[in-house]
């Protein structure tokens, strides 16, 4: 027999939950669903923004260039975020 101290146990699997705690499992399901509607969202907008035409050198264009740029570094910024979220989502749970 082996005796490991109880802070130093690590399981490589997800614990599934029991079939009484449906509720636990619909909220994951639901927020997995808004996850993937906001990545949709955020890659939509990710692609219109790089779907402008930006060979244009007028300085109003510059400074429009600037400020999408500044808006594609939020958009991947928060696509990270959220596919972060959804991989320890699905990790966690048993959702579909």
């Amino acid at each position: 027999d082996v005796e490991l101290p109880a802070e130093r146990i690590y399981f490589l699997s997800s614990c599934w939950l029991s079939p009484d705690d449906n509720n636990a499992l619909d909220r994951a399901k639901k927020r997995k669903e808004q996850l993937v509607y906001d990545i949709d969202l955020t890659n939509a907008r990710l692609n219109e923004i790089r779907g402008t035409d930006q060979a244009e050198n007028t300085p109003g264009k510059v400074v429009q260039n600037m400020f999408n740029f500044r808006h594609i570094v939020r958009l991947v910024e928060r696509q990270s975020k959220y596919q972060s979220q959804l991989d320890k989502l699905e990790q966690t749970y048993p959702v579909d």
